[in-house]
């Protein structure tokens, strides 16, 4: 039960409004949803395939982290580019 439960969780990071809800909904986890994912990675009785899930949800939410940053890197680097849009 819990691979399919991360696994959900997993592919909602994948998107902006799925990482927002992840935010909104495990507030009531301690730690929030990273509290979950840590404690989850780190359980050494914990399986593997829940492990790789947990992976891939700091995969999605660390890639898009850094596209993030690229897209305000290059507009803070050519200005002229938000006047265009």
């Amino acid at each position: 039960m819990r691979v399919a439960g991360v696994s959900i969780a997993a592919a909602l990071t994948a998107t902006e409004a799925g990482r927002i809800t992840m935010a909104t909904q495990c507030h009531n986890v301690p730690g929030g949803i990273w509290g979950a994912a840590f404690g989850l990675l780190l359980d050494p009785a914990e399986c593997s395939a829940v492990r790789q899930q947990v992976i891939s949800l700091f995969y999605h939410n660390n890639d898009n982290n850094a596209n993030r940053r690229r897209k305000l890197t290059t507009a803070a680097e050519h200005p002229s580019v938000i006047c265009a849009v």
